[in-house]
């Protein structure tokens, strides 16, 4: 009966003090200290991918008040997770490296083994990546005598890194263009984007969450991004785009290791406006990890609706980055029973025709952008009138 309650006193303790103090509070103190206790390592191991996710993380963490900051970057083009553990089983030196020292330029590229890396510097964060068409494949992060690959490297780091606090992380991999025409794109996913988002977010809450000390979310915030800006965040069927795309990899990388995006400003590549709307989706990725956020964006300019003849009116507006434009019209005001017209992207006009005379017209219009056959629309402009 005493150790029954001796052990009831102990539950009851243990999840008070989860309660007090959750998991997630460890990771911002933790965080929180190394900003202030010197310089930031951050480690990104993987592929072409891993390029992108690093190319402008020096200048993302310097923008946040990070300068003190060394991003390294050790990959193998074109490879998976299991042809690179291979490497590291065999010691070899198979990995490109370079590595970024306070904002400084890239240094040249050198052939180096992973355990080098690893060692090189007292690392706080190392993430992994898989290659593309394989991150939403389950059974490409096991071996076949099904050891978790990510499990693997994870330990390795940790029994190589000399910073016994280091935290391993996973960047989840964003889904390819829409139109990819890879072989395992469409035997994986049906040749469907959306088909492979939720397959990566599958996998990676299932084969690589229960090892990982925290997840990097560039693919969600990509996905986010993509209802606001469309299908123009890669420059080829898989890789990203090389302002735009990478700009948002790397803030997704930047926000998982602690560092507060709502500081920056803008890039030598970037206005102040579109670097608000990244990190804001970078923000909603990490609020909403595994499911897409539409984002807020505005309407196309309305600029006339003016009668053409007896029965018609002619609308134009500003041309937008867009899928298309869904333009409306009603005689109410509060466009009840109105009528709608959808519009493809680089028209700027349109000529309604079979109106009644005598009546007043109310007209507005969105925009919408089209992400795996599902529309996301822009908020609408404020209407015009046309009197018949």
């Amino acid at each position: 009966m005493k150790v029954h309650r001796i052990r009831q006193l102990l539950f009851s303790l243990f999840f008070g003090f989860l309660v007090l103090f959750p998991v997630s509070s460890f990771g911002n103190a933790y965080a929180a200290e190394r900003s202030s206790s010197g310089t930031l390592r951050i480690l990104l191991v993987g592929n072409s991918f891993s390029i992108d996710c690093s190319e402008y993380l020096p200048e993302v963490c310097k923008s946040c008040g990070t300068s003190d900051v060394i991003v390294g970057n050790c990959y193998i083009r074109g490879k998976a997770l299991e042809y690179e553990w291979n490497a590291v089983k065999k010691n070899a030196a198979a990995f490109d490296y370079r590595v970024s020292k306070s904002g400084a330029t890239w240094s040249p590229v050198q052939k180096t083994t992973l355990q080098s890396v690893i060692q090189s510097e007292p690392w706080d964060y190392v993430y992994f990546q898989q290659y593309s068409t394989l991150a939403g494949h389950r059974e490409s992060f096991y071996l076949s005598n099904r050891k978790n690959i990510f499990d693997l490297f994870q330990r390795y780091t940790k029994t190589n890194c000399s910073n016994e606090r280091v935290r391993i992380g996973f960047l989840m991999t964003w889904a390819c263009k829409d139109d990819c025409k890879k072989r395992k794109y469409k035997q994986f996913y049906r040749g469907d984007q959306d088909t492979m988002y939720r397959s990566i977010c599958s996998v990676t809450k299932r084969a690589v969450a229960p090892y990982a000390d925290l997840i990097a979310y560039p693919g969600t915030a990509i996905q986010n991004a993509r209802t606001r800006y469309g299908d123009t965040l890669n420059r080829d069927d898989r890789h990203l785009s090389l302002t735009t795309g990478r700009y948002l990899a790397a803030m997704s990388v930047a926000k998982a290791s602690g560092i507060r995006l709502q500081s920056m400003k803008s890039f030598r590549k970037l206005s102040a406006s579109k670097t608000s709307a990244l990190v804001q989706c970078v923000i909603d990725a990490s609020k909403k990890t595994y499911s897409v956020t539409k984002q807020v964006w505005s309407a196309p300019k309305l600029n006339a609706v003016s009668k053409v003849g007896s029965k018609k009116i002619k609308v134009s507006w500003a041309q937008a980055s867009c899928s298309g434009y869904q333009v409306v019209y009603s005689t109410r005001s509060n466009f009840q029973n109105a009528r709608k017209k959808s519009i493809p992207r680089g028209t700027t006009s349109l000529t309604i025709g079979t109106l009644s005379s005598g009546k007043t017209y109310y007209v507005r219009i969105r925009a919408y952008q089209t992400v795996s056959g599902t529309k996301y629309y822009s908020k609408w402009s404020a209407a015009k009138t046309c009197s018949m």
